[in-house]
C-alpha cells in the first residue's frame, strides 16, 4: 500500500522589538552661597526633596530602563501609516463585452498612497449607491514613506460589479468614472450542466475559456454562460419559444473572459467546484511527452451560444498520491496554421510516494479559441490532429 508524505513548510512569524532609554541628566553647583538657603534648596537634586514633596496627586517616577548586559546596538522598525484613503490614478471598465442586466462585471482599477514608500499592502472594494452606479473605494496601510510627490507602491486588482441595472451603468473610482451598457433583460432559467470544459492552469496571454454543455433538450430556446456573482458561473436558457413547434436536442454554449489574477483560484460552474491556477510558464518544468491527443469543435446537432469555441484535449501520464495534478498547456502558433502544444506541470503541493507508484493518465482541456475557416494542424508532442473549419 503506498503512503505519501508530505513536505509542508510552516509559517515563520517575524517580531520586532523596540528598547528604549532614558538617563536623567544633573548639573552639580559648583558654589551657593552660605547666605541663600532658598537658592540652595532649587539647586539640590530631585531625589533629595522626598517625603511631602514626592507622595502627593502623582505616582513615583520609573526607574530607568537599562539595556540588558551585552546588547547589541538597537534599530528602530518600520514607521507605518495604517487605513489611508486610496488615491486612484486608473479605472478601466469592460468595452469588449455586452452583458445582460443582472450580470456581474469585472474593472480594473490602481491605486497608491499618494507618497513614495517602501512597502504597502491595499484593500478595495465596491458598493452599488443606487440604482446602476456603483462607487469604488480603497484604503492602504504603508511603511517607510519619504516626503516625495510619487504613487509607490501602485496596486492593481480586478473588483466585482453587479448586479447590473438595465441600461447605463455607472463605476467611479475617486476622479475617474466609466460606464457599462447592458442589453434588454432576458428571459432565462438555470439549466443543469452534464459536461464543462475549462483549462486548469492559465499562462500570461490566456483568456479564461468555458464550454458548458446540457444533454437534453426542451423547446426552441438561446443557451448562454451566464455571470451569476465573482467567480460564478452557470448554463442559463433563454427566450424559449412555447408556441414553436420544435425541440432542442440539447444546448452548447461558451464564454471568453478575462483571467483572474496571479495565484490559485476557486471557481463555481455550474454544479461543481473547480480550482484554477495562473501562473508564469517558467515556475512549471514541462511534462514528458503526451500519450494522446483529440480536438473537440462545437456540435453542430446541439442549440448553440456565445463564441464557437474548438478545445483540444491531451492526455499524459502523471504520478501522484496528493490527488489530481495541475498541468497547463502552453501554445505556439506558425503563420501556416499549426498549432503546437507543450504540456507543463504546475503543482505546487506534491507527494513522495513510498513504495513510488505507477503513472496514471489524466487529461487536460485547452480552447484553441474560435478558428477561421480553412485546416489546422495541431500537434502535441508525437501526436498530430487535422481539423477543417467550414
Amino acid at each position: 500500500m503506498a503512503t505519501a508524505t508530505r513536505s509542508t513548510a510552516l509559517p515563520m512569524l517575524r517580531t520586532e522589538s523596540r528598547s528604549g532609554f532614558s538617563s536623567t541628566g544633573m548639573t552639580r553647583a559648583a558654589s551657593v552661597p552660605v547666605d541663600a538657603p532658598r537658592l540652595m534648596l532649587a539647586l539640590l537634586p530631585a531625589s533629595v526633596l522626598t517625603g511631602c514633596f514626592g507622595s502627593h496627586d502623582r505616582p513615583p517616577d520609573p526607574p530607568p530602563i537599562a539595556p540588558p548586559p551585552d546588547a547589541g546596538p538597537t534599530f528602530p522598525g518600520p514607521s507605518c501609516e495604517e487605513d489611508l484613503p486610496a488615491t486612484f490614478t486608473s479605472l478601466l471598465c469592460p468595452v469588449s463585452e455586452l452583458p445582460s442586466a443582472g450580470d456581474w462585471v469585472s474593472v480594473q482599477v490602481e491605486y497608491g498612497a499618494g507618497r513614495c514608500c517602501g512597502s504597502g499592502t491595499g484593500r478595495s472594494g465596491a458598493a452599488q449607491i443606487a440604482p446602476g452606479r456603483f462607487d469604488v473605494t480603497g484604503s492602504v496601510t504603508v511603511c517607510d514613506c519619504g516626503a516625495g510627490r510619487c504613487l509607490a507602491p501602485v496596486h492593481s486588482e480586478w473588483i466585482g460589479i453587479g448586479p447590473l441595472a438595465p441600461g447605463v451603468n455607472t463605476v467611479t473610482a475617486g476622479s475617474f468614472s466609466c460606464t457599462i451598457s447592458t442589453e434588454p433583460p432576458r428571459e432565462c432559467s438555470p439549466a443543469p450542466t452534464t459536461e464543462t470544459r475549462m483549462p486548469d492552469v492559465l499562462f500570461p496571454g490566456q483568456d479564461l475559456t468555458m464550454t458548458l454543455i446540457e444533454g437534453g433538450g426542451w423547446g426552441c430556446c438561446s443557451p448562454e454562460v451566464a455571470t451569476l456573482g465573482p467567480d460564478r458561473y452557470g448554463l442559463s436558457i433563454c427566450d424559449c419559444c412555447r408556441e414553436c413547434d420544435c425541440l432542442d436536442r440539447g444546448y452548447e454554449a461558451s464564454l471568453v473572459t478575462r483571467a483572474p489574477g496571479y495565484g490559485h483560484h476557486t471557481l463555481f460552474v455550474g454544479d461543481e467546484v473547480r480550482t484554477l491556477g495562473v501562473f508564469h510558464p517558467d515556475e512549471c518544468p514541462a511534462l514528458a511527452a503526451p500519450v494522446g491527443l483529440e480536438v473537440v469543435g462545437p456540435a453542430i446537432e446541439l442549440a448553440s451560444g456565445g463564441p464557437r469555441v474548438h478545445w483540444a484535449h491531451v492526455a499524459y501520464e502523471y504520478a501522484s498520491c496528493c490527488g489530481s495534478p495541475m498541468v497547463g498547456v502552453e501554445e505556439r502558433r506558425t503563420r501556416d496554421g499549426s498549432i503546437g502544444l507543450e504540456l507543463r506541470q504546475c503543482t505546487v503541493v506534491d507527494c513522495f510516494c513510498d513504495p513510488p507508484l505507477l503513472p496514471s493518465t489524466y487529461w487536460v482541456w485547452h480552447s484553441l479559441g474560435t478558428l477561421p475557416p480553412g485546416t489546422h494542424r495541431v500537434t502535441a508532442g508525437p501526436h498530430e490532429v487535422v481539423v477543417s473549419v467550414p
